[in-house]
């Protein structure tokens, strides 16, 4: 097909492209292509880039047509793609596709109905999340926007709350969040019932109450809420853990502080880390192990690593009864 259109088409396509390369995507002369390009410089939809011999034609920037339509997406729909574009262009950077990530990225931020104050707003309550690394505890969306819109405009949220040791169900409970930790799956919040800061599991929110009220500004330390804790319960007996990490988790360790005491101690020529925390609670500490499976090894100390072990065995014991 030999027509100007067409030829628009593949200029927009492909953002910079020589004269050979064009023609050879058309089915008309050379002479043609060249009074099409030279219409498309007098508009301004194109520029004229010299490298060494050969002559590149560049689309402006201003010219670049959105890659796929959003109208019919939902907002979150919109903030699901928007983060998982954000994401997969950090794994593309190095690869034949970055240039595809970077164009498609461009063109969903053209057709967001979000501002972009709230965009910012949600990733700092979603920092904590590893794509790839689901929860084990399913969190209902409502809940998490209910948090997130409550910490955000300092409001009371009423929840229906089941405990985590007696399973307890506690109706028409008050709370103020402050934080979301999604490293966690939990947020913190000020419980009117205890009169002091706790961390609650979205996924024991049961319930959450449309109805919000003005909270009260109450002063909260996040360094000081969660110091000498794991992850979020604290314990009585310091003790040091040296753990191996496998190469293929070791860039979460090197770009993620999973514990205040967190210090890497060596890099090794394999890719894996030998790393340290001070820690005080043998429950939390012994479940983010698990987590980790046969890519985290306990080095010390031996009674964590005997625990760990006990554990494997006896599991491994359960499925072997299967068969």
């Amino acid at each position: 097909m030999c027509d100007r259109d067409e030829t628009a088409k593949i200029i927009i396509r492909e953002e910079r492209i020589s004269r050979q390369d064009l023609i050879g995507h058309l089915d008309c002369s050379s002479r043609q292509v060249d009074r099409f390009i030279q219409y498309f410089l007098r508009e301004d939809m194109i520029k004229k880039e010299k490298v060494g011999k050969e002559v590149y034609y560049v689309l402006n920037p201003d010219q670049r047509q959105p890659a796929l339509s959003l109208i019919r997406a939902t907002k979150n729909e919109q903030l699901v793609l928007l983060m998982a574009l954000n994401a997969a262009r950090q794994q593309l950077m190095r690869t034949p596709l970055a240039k595809d990530a970077n164009r498609l990225l461009h063109a969903v931020n053209q057709q967001l109905e979000i501002e972009e104050a709230e965009i910012e707003d949600l990733q700092e309550d979603l920092v904590g999340f590893r794509l790839g690394d689901p929860p084990l505890e399913e969190m209902h969306p409502d809940v998490f926007f209910a948090v997130h819109k409550a910490k955000k405009e300092n409001k009371t949220l009423t929840i229906t709350y089941q405990t985590g040791r007696s399973g307890l169900i506690t109706r028409n409970r008050k709370v103020d969040p402050v934080l979301i930790n999604l490293s966690s799956w939990t947020f913190v919040a000020w419980c009117h019932k205890k009169g002091k800061h706790l961390d609650f599991k979205f996924s024991r929110v049961l319930e959450v109450s449309p109805e919000m009220e003005q909270a009260r500004l109450r002063p909260f330390n996040p360094q000081k809420h969660f110091q000498d804790r794991f992850s979020h319960l604290a314990g009585n007996t310091r003790y040091t853990l040296t753990l191996i990490v496998a190469p293929e988790v070791a860039t979460y360790f090197k770009t993620k502080k999973y514990h205040v005491s967190q210090n890497i101690l060596a890099e090794h020529e394999d890719g894996s880390l030998t790393v340290r925390f001070v820690v005080i609670n043998d429950d939390e500490v012994a479940s983010f192990l698990r987590s980790w499976g046969p890519k985290v090894e306990v080095v010390a100390p031996l009674k964590m690593r005997k625990r760990l072990l006990e554990e494997a065995e006896a599991v491994a014991e359960k499925y072997k009864k299967l068969h």
